[in-house]
């Protein structure tokens, strides 16, 4: 919890919102985790506090991780575990 990767690790996909790296709307943690699942260069996905009009999730999908920066109410997930980092 409370994790991110500020411009680290920023990679495009097809079917981005963001023309600057991976951005998609989900609907919630499992969501993400999916796309992540089947995009093999996604290693890490952050979720913030970032919505759509609709209410959705921004979600960060990223090709890389390190150790993570403190940003509150911010929550990475890691590829390899599908859990949060301790």
């Amino acid at each position: 919890m409370d994790s991110d990767l500020p411009g680290l690790f920023d990679y495009r996909c097809p079917l981005s919102i963001s023309a600057v790296g991976c951005v998609m709307s989900v609907f919630n943690e499992e969501e993400a985790a999916e796309i992540c699942t089947r995009d093999e260069d996604c290693h890490a996905v952050v979720l913030g506090q970032e919505h759509t009009w609709t209410g959705r999730t921004l979600a960060v999908f990223k090709n890389g991780y390190s150790t993570p920066s403190l940003k509150k109410g911010y929550s990475l997930f890691v590829k390899k575990k599908l859990k949060q980092p301790r």
